[in-house]
């Protein structure tokens, strides 16, 4: 019951505007914008304001690209991982 009140007073919003995305994303305001002007990310407009709906801004997300290890970052790992079984071995042998 307090649920239902909750969803009639804040609704799950529809869109946004390419700044709160932004922030939500956790890049640029340029970058969102960018995407708009390639039209990887689609938009509406509403007088002067820039809507971005959610469901573009989900299937824009999903069509980024995976991120992808470089065999640095995949030896780190490694590494991180060699240097924690090591103390742990130095621990038990003590």
């Amino acid at each position: 019951m307090a649920e239902d009140i909750v969803n009639q007073v804040n609704p799950v919003p529809l869109g946004t505007n390419p700044r709160a995305l932004a922030m939500r994303v956790g890049v640029t305001v340029e970058s969102i914008y960018e995407a708009i002007r390639n039209e990887d990310l689609k938009a509406k407009k509403l007088g002067r304001r820039t809507i971005v709906l959610e469901s573009d801004a989900l299937e824009w997300l999903s069509k980024l690209p995976d991120l992808k290890l470089s065999p640095s970052a995949r030896t780190r790992e490694t590494r991180e991982q060699a240097i924690r079984r090591l103390n742990q071995l130095r621990e038990r042998d003590e």
